[in-house]
Formats: C-alpha cells, sequence, structure tokens
C-alpha cells in the first residue's frame, strides 16, 4: 500500500536518487549528466515537500512554495506510475496551498498537461524566451477539490447549489488508497456481472521503452483488460529519434501481444497537436471528437479491430 506523508530529513538521500533518476528518464533529450545528486535540495530549499511511500520506499513526490501558491515538483518513478500516486500527491499539495495556484510544465515534457487538465488546471501562458522554456498553468477556485468542500466554497463564494449538501449523518472525506480500491472493486464487480470478462480481471500491462545506451528514446504504456481491449495509453519518441519507425515497431509489438492473450479491439485517444495522424496510418479510425479539451483544440478517439 502506498502512504501519503510530509517529507522528512531522513528522506533526502531517497529523494536526491528519486529526483535524478526521474529527471533522466523524463526530459530524454536533455544529456543525463545535467542531473545531478544533490539537485533535490537546491531545487527544494525553500518548499514543503510529501512523499509516497511503499515497503519503505519513496516512489514518488510533490513540493510546493507556498509563498505563491506554487507547484514546484511533482514526479512518480516510472515503474511505480499508473498506481494513481501522481494524483495523491497532486491532491495532497493542492490542499495545502491557496488560490489561485500555478504550476509550470517544461516545453521539451508536454505530457503532463493531459493530466493536470483532467484536475482543472489551464494553461495561461507559454514563455519561449525563458532559459528552460515553459507553459504556466494555473488553477483557481472555481475548479477545486478539498477535503473540507464547504469550506472552500466559503472562501471562493461559490453558489450553494454548486455542490449539494449531505444529510448530517454522511460524512465527505479524501479518500484513501484503500478506500479508492474498494470503490475500484465495487465497479469491476458490478461490470463482471453485466458482462462476464473474458481475460484477466487484472490488467496486463505492456509497458517497453526503446534505448540508445542507456538513454531512453521510445516507450508505449499499454494494458489489456476485462474484455480482450487494449488500450494505448501513452506513446512516445524523442524528437530526435522520429522517422526510424520506432512508434510502429512499438505499436506492432504491443498489438501481436495483446492478440495472442485474446484482445480483440485495440483504442486510444490523442490531441491533435500529437499524433492523430501517426495512429490513423496505423489503421487506427476516429469515433469520437472531444471539442475545446484544451481550448481550441480538440482530443479524438480512436479504435481499431485487431
Amino acid at each position: 500500500m502506498v502512504t501519503i506523508r510530509k517529507a522528512t530529513p531522513n528522506d533526502i538521500h531517497q529523494l536526491e536518487i528519486l529526483f535524478q533518476v526521474c529527471r533522466q528518464l523524463t526530459f530524454v533529450s536533455r544529456h543525463p549528466d545535467e542531473f545531478q545528486i544533490g539537485d533535490y535540495q537546491k531545487s527544494t530549499a525553500e518548499d514543503e515537500a510529501w512523499v509516497a511511500e511503499e515497503h519503505g520506499s519513496i516512489v514518488g513526490f510533490v513540493s510546493t512554495y507556498p509563498t505563491d501558491n506554487f507547484i514546484h515538483n511533482l514526479f512518480v518513478h516510472p515503474e511505480h506510475q499508473a498506481k494513481h500516486i501522481g494524483t495523491q500527491l497532486l491532491h495532497i499539495a493542492e490542499a495545502n496551498l491557496g488560490r489561485p495556484m500555478t504550476l509550470k510544465i517544461a516545453m521539451d515534457n508536454l505530457k503532463p498537461c493531459g493530466f493536470y487538465e483532467k484536475y482543472g488546471w489551464y494553461k495561461v501562458s507559454q514563455h519561449d524566451d525563458a532559459s528552460e522554456p515553459y507553459l504556466l498553468y494555473k488553477k483557481d477556485c472555481q475548479s477545486v477539490f478539498r477535503k473540507n468542500i464547504y469550506n472552500e466554497q466559503r472562501k471562493c463564494k461559490i453558489k450553494r447549489d454548486f455542490v449539494n449538501e449531505l444529510d448530517a449523518q454522511y460524512e465527505l472525506s479524501v479518500a484513501t488508497d484503500d478506500e479508492c480500491e474498494q470503490v475500484s472493486n465495487e465497479i469491476m464487480r458490478f461490470n463482471a456481472r453485466q458482462v462476464p470478462f473474458t481475460t484477466e480481471p487484472t490488467p496486463v500491462f505492456k509497458r517497453y521503452v526503446i534505448k540508445d545506451k542507456s538513454l531512453v528514446i521510445a516507450g508505449i504504456n499499454a494494458f489489456v483488460y476485462h474484455w480482450g481491449m487494449l488500450f494505448i495509453d501513452e506513446l512516445f519518441v524523442s524528437e530526435t529519434y522520429r522517422n526510424k519507425n520506432f512508434a510502429s515497431y512499438l505499436m506492432r509489438k504491443v498489438e501481436n501481444e495483446a492478440k495472442l492473450i485474446g484482445a480483440t479491439l485495440a483504442h486510444t485517444d490523442t490531441f491533435d497537436f500529437q499524433a492523430k495522424d501517426f495512429y490513423l496510418k496505423q489503421g487506427y479510425e476516429i469515433f469520437g471528437v472531444l471539442e475545446d479539451c484544451p481550448p481550441g483544440h480538440k482530443r479524438y478517439y480512436l479504435k481499431k479491430k485487431l
């Protein structure tokens, strides 16, 4: 089970290693030597930090600069992603900051944009002339989620009908890890009663990377779930290594492996500024479009029979 707690001085050694490894694997267009042990303390000297701990090991952290209501860092080790750890860390950071909040997303790592937008963050500006170009994201009181939602309503003067009040016998609280798992299990049991699973009840993950020596230059995160469905969650190729068919190779690999365990349909989604045309070339077809997501752009939903 993952525990979220306040960081302590005893965590610094693990955090230094985690900070270095996560940035090396995230900012693959930069040289690995750019990230050193000791950077964590320099980067977070004036921050408040929380860690995600699993079986005694720190697998993620978030740090904030409360004076400016700024989320400074949020990293989860790649081996522990897809466990909602990032979501828990984001929520604890938001719960301890005033409004509005801001954060920066580096232009050479736009992958987190969708994650933050899912939780009500939106882009307010782009800074190409900075030493490290970035997007500035913001979240204000209209999209807040706090443990005490009624207190937050009063602070932000949100209309009382924004959320129906609960009867006195009920309590609203932020879900724990065990409670999140309980909700997921209840949904799975309901789904299984309606349409029996044809494959394993738990997702079968298909995650691969391609390396140039020790540098990760391409990767795919996908999984097969319940009814023989393959979901392509993330597909990445470093800009300097594109046009070498790495993406096509990774897609074929996970699709072929998925078919071997009974998958009959693959699906994914992508933004208009990402890989729509690539997926169409791979035989996928568009079955849905979400307009203005983010504002001024489209999010495409695609499928392919395997």
